[in-house]
């Protein structure tokens, strides 16, 4: 059970109460097994020799009484010789009255609530009573009670000892008090050191909280700091290093992307602006209002795409799944479409655009068609505005084994001036150009490629970039076949 209000404690504070009170209840359940084990032996080592004893002095009695003595002689003699100076006697006879007594009862009887005809003779067993606050020991008296029968008067001789129970009282005392006195001081220590041992082990959190106090969006490039690396709050450091690493790049990279963005927009609208302004301005032909409208024209669509880029690479980066992947998509047949629809494009360049001839068999997959379309189309016009006019663009679709069975892989190859190995990865960051021939002019944005790695990873595929033996640059879309494809 959590007291109310505890969670809401320092850490160092709980820790030392947690630890002092976990020790409390460990010191008090081994004090309290161990007096009360200590008790019970010592209780146990206390009756025993009070029934030894008893049976000795019986058996000494019986033998005076063998020796022809008296009753009241050898009763007399037994209670001033006794050599068990720990206890009381008192011998009686069979009718109650008192035959012997030690002197250090006072008048005081021991066998006065004890009923003689229920003692057990010698040899038979020992009676075992017990009398509290009795007058010679605060404690009580432990009393064992024998019978011995006297030969000559066949009369039947009670001999009753008692010893007090101070004495066993006095020992757990004395084991009770210096208990009492240590476990409170051990306590105390144990919390002290507790609170020091909490104080230590948390500095390092305290130190790393105070760092990252300090940090701010001006000052992503800061990093934790603790003494041990190789501990748990080094790991926790390490971890939280890893994580400021991955918001620092995610931070630049947003801001680099802002200014990208910034810079591509700046260009369409101002544009727009001037075209404006010139047909704003007489005198102003209907001719030279038309060529300035279609420019506006052309800008602003410009801008829609890359709005419209922005905005699903914007919702990619949020996590959302605008591909439906559970249609049957035939790829011979989506290869077609897109050379259909980029053939003019690659007129107008005067780029030699074409696919291969033979069709790969039951070339299907699962996936949404628009955004495979999507994607194979910024490959082609990709290749298109990379090359030069006269080059030529091809694409293929074939079958590979890797990395699964039956993988379907499309490649968009061109023999424009290529792209350095070091690079390869760099073409698919967004609005990078690594070559001046992917220019803003062809209408470019620096998306298209990314937005294309997105839907083949999208589909559990993947988009790389290689270098063709014989020069240019070689796309490669992998795709997972149908299994079962309709």
């Amino acid at each position: 059970m959590v007291l109310p209000g505890f969670g809401r404690l320092p850490i160092r504070v709980r820790l030392t109460l947690a630890y002092a009170t976990a020790l409390a209840v460990a010191m008090i359940v081994l004090s309290a097994v161990t007096y009360v084990s200590m008790r019970q032996t010592l209780y146990a080592e206390f009756d025993d020799d009070l029934r030894k004893n008893t049976q000795a002095l019986a058996e000494r009695l019986d033998h005076e009484f063998q020796e022809g003595d008296s009753a009241r002689e050898a009763s007399a003699s037994l209670v001033r010789k006794s050599l068990f100076h720990n206890l009381v006697l008192e011998i009686r006879a069979d009718d109650g009255s008192i035959v012997a007594a030690s002197e250090d009862l006072g008048g005081e009887q021991l066998a006065a609530e004890i009923d003689l005809a229920t003692v057990p003779e010698l040899d038979a067993g020992i009676g075992r009573h017990r009398l509290a606050e009795f007058p010679l020991d605060t404690a009580g008296l432990e009393v064992a009670a024998i019978g011995v029968r006297h030969p000559g008067d066949g009369r039947v001789y009670v001999l009753v000892a008692g010893a007090g129970r101070s004495v066993v009282e006095r020992a757990l005392g004395a084991l009770r008090r210096p208990a009492l006195t240590l476990v409170p001081l051990l306590l105390g220590v144990a919390a002290a050191g507790g609170w020091w041992l909490a104080r230590r082990a948390l500095s390092p959190v305290a130190a790393m909280a105070e760092q990252a106090r300090q940090m701010g969006a001006n000052r992503l490039e800061r990093r934790l700091v603790v003494d041990n690396p190789d501990d748990e709050l080094g790991a926790l450091a390490r971890t939280f290093n890893e994580l400021l690493d991955r918001l620092q790049l995610a931070f630049e990279r947003t801001r680099q992307f802002m200014a990208d963005a910034s810079h591509e927009v700046r260009t369409p609208v101002g544009v727009i602006r001037s075209g404006a302004a010139v047909a704003l301005t007489p005198p102003v032909t209907l001719d030279e209002c038309v060529e300035t409208l279609e420019i506006i024209a052309d800008q602003t669509s410009r801008m829609s795409r890359l709005v419209d880029d922005m905005f699903f690479l914007a919702r990619a980066d949020a996590g959302a799944r605008d591909v439906d992947a559970r249609a049957s998509v035939d790829l011979n047949e989506l290869v077609a479409s897109c050379l259909r629809t980029a053939a003019p494009l690659a007129a107008e360049r005067g780029v030699d655009l074409a696919g291969q001839e033979a069709q790969v068999p039951a070339a299907v997959c699962l996936g949404d068609r628009a955004r495979l379309e999507q994607m194979l189309m910024n490959l082609i016009v990709n290749g298109i505005n990379h090359v030069r006019q006269g080059n030529a663009v091809r694409v293929a679709l074939r079958r590979r084994d890797e990395p699964q069975p039956g993988a379907l892989c499309i490649e968009v190859r061109d023999n424009g001036p290529g792209i350095p190995p070091e690079h390869s990865e760099s073409v698919f960051e967004r609005f990078r150009r690594l070559d001046p021939s992917r220019s803003r002019d062809t209408g470019g944005s620096g998306l298209g490629l990314p937005i294309a790695r997105w839907i083949a990873e999208a589909h559990g595929g993947s988009l790389v970039l290689t270098e063709a033996a014989s020069g240019g640059c070689v796309f490669t879309v992998t795709l997972p076949a149908a299994v079962n494809p309709a």
